[in-house]
């Protein structure tokens, strides 16, 4: 099964309490079947229950008559367990609150590594349970490489060891590539990297980019991938940027950024976005030499317990969450934009328009721009809940987003989600009075993603839960990062006084 994309089983129930057992027992049996593990079939048994009884009270009122589905599916390693249902739109922070909802909700942010609420639009609405599957052989194989990474007992290796650079071979480098990454991050990387099957998959749909530095006997000693959505995306993501300790001082990292660099510019790319830690300055350096050029700071980005092996003192991570700089490279000439800005942030965001080199025109405020909006808004929710955080895309915005995001915000604080992002796009007319009512809800400016949107830019704010931030643990590299670093943290300070 590993390897491909597909739907294994879908059933459809009656909205009557009576069927929600048997829909449970379908979902347990097709977890163990997809080969999960007994716990996490049990919990996923458990959540497709509560899922039902949640759909029942909320979309259907509890009215028998209805019906909704159950679908299981397996993507690139991840088997999900979703639920659609056309019944009533509902909202999740008010199903919180309700006497025949609120233990449901507060039980499902639990039961997976991914919990996504998708907005279909007249389709209704999907709710999908996401679980990572493992593999004991890859874990077996890593633990042969123990006792390898020790910063004291790293061994340089000769200079003239030879090294290739090029596109990943998934049949010839799969397991070298995750040993890579497990010396360099050990098992605290919160990406798909220890699972060559899944990294073949991406690749193959043209979804993930690879390329490796490679000794002679074939071990893999460095890694940048990039990532699209889509293999139409006009945009990519670069990740999964490690070099072994051994092999460091070589100029890998931006070798191998300007080898992804030049694919996605003779592709057609317009841009590629990046992030960075703030722990060392070494990947912001790499990221600025290869063209890189900071749009953001991300807060509290990085969970605790995201480590670098060989970096001295990185184990300060484990105290608190980290944060991290937010990238953007010109790979292509852009189109031409309007954007209308938030006032209290234009100075902010012109500055960043120039500093990355985008042509951009403010629009003037539009009188009656939210007057003109429909009344319902459309969000889509991303949550990992291993990861403690999520994000809230403005799909469409409408009267009552202001309700949906202060509720929203309240189910995932529930949930003990500490980091919380809010993405709206730049070219709405109402923006700016969207991003105010977002404030009032203690949301606040992290920085702009370009060419996000697929008519443009996106804002995006986020809403620390109870979070700590020790500025004395933040590298910056430049001045454009130290500014953009005390605005953000003034603007968190001065957004979390007022809320």
């Amino acid at each position: 099964m590993a390897g491909n994309e597909r739907q294994l089983a879908r059933a459809t129930l009656s909205t009557d309490p009576r069927f929600l057992r048997a829909g449970a027992l379908f979902t347990r049996e097709m977890a163990i079947a997809a080969g999960l593990p007994e716990r996490v079939a049990a919990n996923l048994e458990l959540a497709a229950e509560e899922a039902g009884l949640l759909i029942i009270n909320q979309s259907f009122e509890g009215k028998r008559t209805g019906t909704f589905d159950i679908i299981c599916e397996y993507h690139d390693g991840r088997f999900i367990a979703a639920f659609e249902d056309q019944g009533l739109p509902f909202e999740w922070g008010r199903a919180a609150q309700s006497d025949t909802s609120r233990h449901s909700v507060a039980l499902l942010s639990g039961f997976a590594d991914e919990l996504r609420m998708i907005n279909l639009g007249r389709d209704g609405k999907r709710l999908e349970f996401v679980v990572h599957q493992s593999s004991p052989f890859l874990e077996s194989s890593f633990r042969e490489a123990e006792g390898e990474d020790d910063p004291e007992a790293v061994t340089i290796a000769p200079l003239d060891t030879p090294i290739e650079l090029r596109p990943t071979i998934p049949e010839r480098d799969g397991i070298a590539f995750a040993r890579c990454m497990y010396k360099v991050y050990g098992f605290t990387y919160p990406e798909t990297v220890y699972f060559p099957d899944r990294v073949r998959s991406l690749i193959e749909q043209g979804l993930l980019m690879s390329f490796v530095a490679v000794t002679a006997d074939g071990e893999v000693v460095g890694h940048q991938g990039v990532k699209v959505e889509s293999p139409m995306a006009r945009v990519a993501n670069i990740c999964m940027g490690a070099v072994d300790p051994r092999f460091r001082g070589r100029r890998l990292f931006e070798q191998l950024k300007d080898m992804a660099a030049d694919t996605l510019r003779q592709k057609g790319l317009l841009g590629v976005h990046s992030e960075a830690v703030t722990l060392h300055p070494f990947s912001q350096k790499a990221n600025f030499k290869t063209g890189g050029r900071e749009t953001g700071m991300l807060l509290c980005n990085i969970p605790r317990g995201f480590s670098f092996k060989d970096i001295k003192d990185s184990d300060i991570i484990g105290e608190d969450r980290q944060t991290a700089v937010l990238y953007y490279n010109v790979l292509n000439p852009t189109l031409r934009r309007s954007v209308h800005l938030p006032p209290r942030h234009r100075q902010m965001i012109e500055r960043i328009y120039s500093w990355v080199g985008l042509d951009r025109d403010t629009a003037s405020s539009e009188t009656g721009a939210i007057t003109a909006l429909p009344e319902a808004a459309r969000i889509n929710v991303d949550v990992l809940p291993a990861q403690g955080s999520a994000v809230i895309r403005v799909v469409e915005p409408g009267h009552n987003l202001a309700s949906l995001l202060r509720d929203q915000r309240d189910e995932l604080k529930l949930g003990r989600i500490e980091v919380i992002y809010l993405d709206i796009a730049l070219h709405w007319p109402a923006t700016p009075n969207l991003v105010q009512q977002a404030e009032e809800l203690g949301f606040s400016f992290c920085g702009i993603y370009p060419e996000k949107h697929i008519d443009g830019d996106l804002l995006r704010l986020h809403y620390l839960n109870n979070l700590r931030i020790d500025p004395s643990r933040i590298v910056t590299i430049n001045e454009m990062g130290k500014d953009l670093l005390d605005y953000t943290l003034a603007e968190t300070k001065r957004v979390q006084a007022q809320a």
